[in-house]
């Protein structure tokens, strides 16, 4: 390796009074008793071992982030003081287990009591979650407050600016006004009918609509009945599969 090494500071470039020469010319011409030749040769096999430092510390960095993350079990089992946790889940999930010593999962439930240890924690922590909604709920409502609030007084002053250009659109009589920093426009719209009592409408459609054009039925499935039928009679409607599920598991502290 050493040789191989030296092979290649042998083609290093050398500046001589601002001419480049290639190390093995200064060797050819006897120069290696100058002075500048053993400098630049231990300049050269520095930085050689310098980048070689390099490439070892980036590959252990490479090693590092290769490295794949245990999982919330082998985690929450690691028995091993010097490794470093990161993961909030899984801290988490630590802290209760050393806060209840009594339900450990390298033990497993076979009992009524450690059953009930493990459905009180929990209940526990469900209350916590419920108490970190209820705070982030208000946090979400004053945010809408402060939108509603902040946006409001900046629609009204929009408003009240754009009630002023129409007055001035109108006034020049033109359905466009071009200006430099936009348009406006005046846009005709047509009617809208509101229908204020609808059934009055459909008796004033059933009387007067002969084309049948002016009402739409719209077919839909009554699942409830259908599910009544099939509970009743044991008969499957054409169309209908029947799909098995499993039974759910359910935890209810109390």
């Amino acid at each position: 390796m050493a040789w191989m090494q030296m092979a290649t500071i042998v083609m290093v470039v050398m500046v001589q009074d601002g001419i480049q020469t290639p190390l093995w010319m200064w060797i050819r011409r006897g120069m290696f008793k100058h002075p500048s030749f053993w400098k630049t040769l231990c300049m050269e096999w520095m930085k050689m071992a310098t980048h070689k430092t390099g490439d070892n510390e980036m590959q252990k960095e490479r090693i590092m982030v290769d490295q794949e993350p245990l999982n919330l079990g082998e985690l929450s089992t690691a028995t091993d003081p010097d490794q470093v946790i990161d993961d909030p889940e899984v801290l988490f999930l630590n802290q209760v287990l050393e806060d209840h010593p009594d339900i450990k999962e390298d033990t497993p439930v076979v009992d009524l009591d450690k059953a009930n240890s493990i459905l009180y924690v929990i209940g526990q922590i469900k209350d916590e979650m419920d108490g970190i909604s209820e705070v982030a709920n208000k946090q979400i409502d004053r945010a809408k407050m402060f939108e509603e609030r902040e946006l409001g007084k900046r629609q009204r002053t929009v408003d009240f600016l754009t009630s002023r250009l129409f007055m001035y659109a109108t006034a020049t009589g033109k359905r466009t006004v071009s200006l430099p920093n936009g348009k406006l426009k005046l846009i005709k719209r047509q009617e809208r009918l509101e229908y204020v009592d609808i059934d009055k409408v459909l008796a004033w459609i059933k009387t007067n609509d002969r084309s049948g054009e002016m009402i739409r039925i719209k077919e839909e499935l009554n699942k409830t009945k259908i599910k009544m039928f099939f509970k009743n009679t044991g008969e499957i409607p054409d169309g209908v599969e029947i799909i098995q599920q499993e039974d759910s598991f359910k935890v209810v502290p109390e």
